[in-house]
């Protein structure tokens, strides 16, 4: 790598980290609504097709700064879909999904206090549901309305979606960015591991 190639990701990083200070500037000033905007945004999931044709819905725990799902898995599984919610490895730093049975399954705090499966969960095995619909929701600190995503700097998502794309076809996956809309931004800067999202939802 030449200075020219140092001097340009060092730059890169410097916009990601003053791009993720000001989102978080942003949903810090918005927090009263953030309630609201996470019901219609998981009501505007309920009604897409994606979401009706999808077998599996891959979702997550949110944390106080991210769209909260609880209304979408609860009504996903009153439906019979298959949820499944991320879970970290912290001895490999790899993030896989776990089956989500009812809003009993028990959780627990994991990598930065994220709530995730306990230990006697069930892991999801890509190559069994190659046949399936697919609908993933895939959280972030910014996107773009093309599907550019910045996440939180650790490439969790970026890692596990490249991995699945490469066993299951494109055509049964649906990647679903989902945001409030002080997180909508005009561009992101992209890098060629960075996954595109087809859609993203937001108030």
């Amino acid at each position: 790598m030449n200075c020219g190639d140092e001097n340009l990701m060092e730059e890169e990083l410097k916009i990601k980290s003053e791009i993720r200070k000001r989102i978080r500037t942003n949903i810090a000033e918005k927090i009263n609504i953030l309630p609201l905007e996470s019901k219609w945004v998981c009501e505007k999931i309920l009604d897409s097709e994606e979401y009706k044709k999808a077998d599996y819905i891959f979702a997550y725990m949110a944390l106080n700064d991210e769209v909260d799902l609880s209304l979408l898995i609860q009504k996903a599984l009153s439906e019979n879909k298959t949820v499944a919610i991320p879970k970290i490895n912290r001895e490999n730093m790899t993030m896989n999904f776990f089956h989500y049975y009812n809003q009993k399954s028990e959780t627990a705090d994991g990598y930065c206090k994220i709530k995730e499966p306990v230990d006697d969960a069930k892991i999801i095995d890509i190559e069994k549901i190659q046949n399936h619909k697919v609908l993933i929701l895939v959280p972030g600190r910014a996107f773009t309305e093309e599907g550019g995503r910045l996440g939180r700097g650790k490439g969790f998502y970026d890692k596990y979606l490249a991995k699945l794309l490469s066993l299951i076809s494109a055509d049964n996956v649906f990647l679903l960015g989902v945001a409030f809309s002080c997180q909508i931004v005009k561009e992101l800067p992209l890098d060629n591991h960075d996954i595109l999202m087809n859609s993203v939802v937001h108030f």
